[in-house]
């Protein structure tokens, strides 16, 4: 899978390609807040990805995020997710091309 960013609404609507990489000011708007970057596992395609999330997601009450929840494994204390989630294909893949010299 090529360099992707899926968001996950807590809607629960199949996820959606944004087409690009959100800088942080536009990860920040579809979150709701301050993004914390989280190492999760697509269960479907059985790949590493990065989630993006509201940082202080638990603390300021957002709904479950079901869809994003199912399809991605996280360590326990992130478990269940909650808001508007960021999963970023290829993320590490883009980072060290852009640190070769």
């Amino acid at each position: 899978m090529t360099n992707r960013a899926i968001l996950i609404e807590y809607t629960g609507l199949e996820g959606r390609d944004l087409g690009y990489l959100p800088t942080l000011q536009q990860a920040q708007e579809i979150v709701g807040g301050y993004v914390e970057s989280i190492e999760g596992k697509d269960e479907k395609r059985d790949k590493l990805v990065t989630l993006l999330v509201n940082e202080e997601g638990r603390l300021e009450s957002l709904p479950l995020n079901i869809r994003a929840s199912v399809d991605y494994s996280v360590k326990s204390k992130h478990f269940p997710l909650v808001g508007n989630v960021i999963a970023l294909y290829g993320w590490k893949e883009l980072k060290q091309e852009e640190t070769k010299v």
